[in-house]
Parts: C-alpha cells; sequence; structure tokens
C-alpha cells in the first residue's frame, strides 16, 4: 500500500505493515532501503526527494527521519486522543469497524494504556450496544469486544423480529 503522507494516514501502522511485508518476503536490509521510497506517493515522495543523502544512507537513519517527519508529534497529540474519546459508533456500522478505528486512533495517538482504550471504546458504543457491555462489567478488551458483538448479534435478530412483527400485522 503507498503511502502518501496524508494526515489522514497512520504512519505507525504503515510502517509496521511495511516491515511484516519486507520480512515475510525476506528482503536484505539493502533491498529494503532501496524498496522504501518506491511505495511513497505525493507529500511522502517530496519529502524523500529532498530528505539529505545523510538521512537516507542507510535504513536505520531512513526510518528514523520517517518517524520524525510522519509521525505525530507531542503538540498535537491531544488532538488525536481527543478524537479518540467523541468518536462515536455510526447506525448500521458494526462493532468490529468501530473497535477497529478505535484501535487505530489509539496507535496514531500512542495510547498504550488498556484501561483508557476500553473505556474509550465504551463511550462511543451505540447506547443499547453500550447499555449491555456495562451490565457486563467488563475488565478487559477483550472483555468489552465480546460484550459488544453479543449485544450487537442481539440487536440485529430483536430488529428482525421486529420487521417481521409488522409484516405479520
Amino acid at each position: 500500500t503507498p503511502f502518501c503522507g496524508t494526515a489522514s494516514e497512520d504512519p505507525r501502522g504503515w510502517i509496521d505493515y511495511l516491515g511484516n511485508w519486507v520480512a515475510f518476503k525476506g528482503q536484505t536490509v539493502e533491498q529494503q532501503k532501496a524498496f522504501f521510497p518506491l511505495i511513497f506517493r505525493g507529500v511522502a515522495h517530496d519529502w524523500f526527494t529532498n530528505l539529505a543523502d545523510g538521512s537516507k544512507d542507510t535504513l536505520d537513519n531512513l526510518k528514523t527521519a520517517f518517524k520524525e517527519r510522519f509521525f505525530h508529534s507531542s503538540t498535537n497529540d491531544w488532538q488525536i486522543v481527543s478524537e479518540m474519546w467523541t468518536r462515536q459508533q455510526k447506525v448500521g456500522e458494526s462493532v468490529d469497524e468501530y473497535i477497529a478505528d478505535i484501535y487505530k486512533i489509539a496507535r496514531i495517538a500512542n495510547v498504550t494504556n488498556k484501561k483508557t482504550k476500553r473505556y474509550a471504546l465504551i463511550q462511543g458504543l451505540l447506547p443499547e450496544i453500550r447499555r449491555h457491555v456495562l451490565q457486563q462489567e467488563p475488565a478487559t478488551l477483550e472483555a468489552v469486544t465480546k460484550a459488544a458483538k453479543v449485544a450487537e448479534t442481539a440487536a440485529k435478530g430483536t430488529r428482525q423480529s421486529d420487521i417481521e412483527l409488522t409484516i405479520a400485522r
């Protein structure tokens, strides 16, 4: 997947994915260094083109320069963390999609505290799902996920029953 360097991208996730991909392909360090810039587009490509030679002479230097340029700084972390706390599950959005997005935001903001992620997840769930989750008193992220999926499945079943009752009348 190309990296364009836009604000909506997840540079931590991208570099992790790239690391997994090159490891899977068995690339040497030199091959990785040569491959790294080939998948830059837009702003990221322009950044790389203008990068000083000393910042791209080794893979480690290139990764350090990438992180310094594209990883979010502490000056805007508060905005990203605030997005995690204001993110609400949308009607029609699955629990899995919502949770994946919260995890992505947490990764971008470098939020590693599981309790913080758990509370952010719960607060943004749809009200009927959140109610069920809170009744379960989940102590882990996994328990929140499980309770939310059960609630989602139950809500779908209830909606289907309501539709069938309406049609039968």
